[in-house]
């Protein structure tokens, strides 16, 4: 795959809130009330949504990975993840669709919540109270997550409230109780962004799968990475210029924000490949800056097909840990002060 040129990186991913900073403090002082971590990433960036703080807070409790939204990710990118994984982590992962569109418990949920119960049965008198803390980025189904345990354990309503924009939950929320005999409780957390963003890249596919604030990003620059890898498969080729009525594909970002722009100004265009269902809507934008967030949420909406934008090959989980993913490897970085990043500076590793 060639190389995308990511802009300056200060431009990708400056938020990382106050509250995210207060989470990582009160995981670090209550972590002895903590019997086991619930890990979440989205399964359509598996490795760019680690945290690496992670691992340092968690010391030698257990974890449990899940790579939630897989029904966004490409299939084939699951076996491939699963075995190269493997050689560099040593935690128990799965791969799992938390919410549903017909209002039941997924499959994934089910699945989650047998595994905590036969964990708090393995030593009843260690775990007489579970407590499960649910960790990961923004954006990822933490809160979704719980309360779908929560109905299927106790068969309550929502506890957590559910937003389709990072930074919903703002603080660590008190024990939910989602299972009896035995007894676990959950409880839910902020998303927290990695403070080491290991190049330019990640932090475009962080910010193009929603994981941080939309309006503190380059917007532009995150939607030509999207058409960027939009270009790379012949199904979303299609989509993306059957949708905007283009004849052929680009790979230049602002003919397909004009497109964008005047296609949102029609009426609904009946899907070539199933006439009796419009395409998808396009809220009506003016600027570039509207078009390139519009696209953005296309594709989070799954307008041009399943995707996963992490390179999972055994080459490419290889280069992930050793710090030298997608041609770029770290050679400067500088302390990290609250509310701000640090100056990180990237060199290429590759032509």
């Amino acid at each position: 795959m060639p190389n995308f040129i990511p802009p300056a990186f200060s431009t990708i991913l400056p938020w990382f809130p106050r509250h995210q900073k207060k989470a990582i403090g009160l995981l670090r002082d209550g972590i002895h009330h903590i019997d086991m971590f619930l890990e979440i990433r989205d399964a359509r960036i598996p490795l760019s949504s680690a945290n690496s703080q992670l691992k340092e807070i968690l010391g030698r409790r257990d974890r449990l990975i899940l790579f939630n939204k897989k029904d966004m990710a490409n299939p084939n990118m699951v076996q491939a993840l699963t075995e190269n994984l493997a050689k560099h982590e040593s935690d128990p992962f799965l791969f799992t669709t938390i919410r549903t569109n017909t209002g039941h418990a997924s499959s994934s949920a089910k699945k989650v919540l047998a595994m905590l119960v036969e964990k708090a049965n393995s030593d009843q008198q260690r775990f007489a109270n579970m407590t499960v803390v649910v960790v990961g980025i923004p954006n990822v189904g933490k809160s979704s997550l719980l309360n779908a345990l929560r109905n299927l354990g106790t068969g309550k309503k929502k506890v957590a409230e559910v937003h389709p924009f990072a930074g919903a939950t703002k603080s660590i929320q008190t024990k939910v109780k989602i299972h009896s005999d035995p007894n676990i409780y959950l409880v839910d957390t902020p998303g927290v962004l990695d403070l080491e963003i290991k190049n330019p890249i990640q932090g475009l596919r962080v910010a193009l799968v929603g994981s941080t604030k939309d309006r503190l990003s380059d917007e532009i620059a995150v939607a030509d990475y999207l058409l960027y890898r939009l270009n790379q498969s012949p199904n979303a080729i299609k989509s993306y210029t059957t949708l905007l009525g283009l004849k052929e594909k680009t790979t230049e970002i602002q003919e397909v924000l004009t497109a964008l722009i005047e296609r949102s100004h029609e009426p609904p265009r009946p899907n070539p490949d199933n006439p009796k269902v419009n395409m998808a809507r396009i809220p009506r934008v003016s600027t570039n800056i509207q078009a390139a967030h519009e696209l953005v949420a296309l594709f989070r909406k799954g307008a041009f097909g399943v995707m996963t934008l992490d390179d999972c090959s055994d080459e490419g989980v290889d280069a992930w840990f050793a710090h030298e993913a997608d041609g770029f490897k770290v050679v400067e970085s500088s302390t990290v002060t609250e509310g701000l990043r640090g100056k990180i500076v990237y060199e290429r590793t590759e032509k």
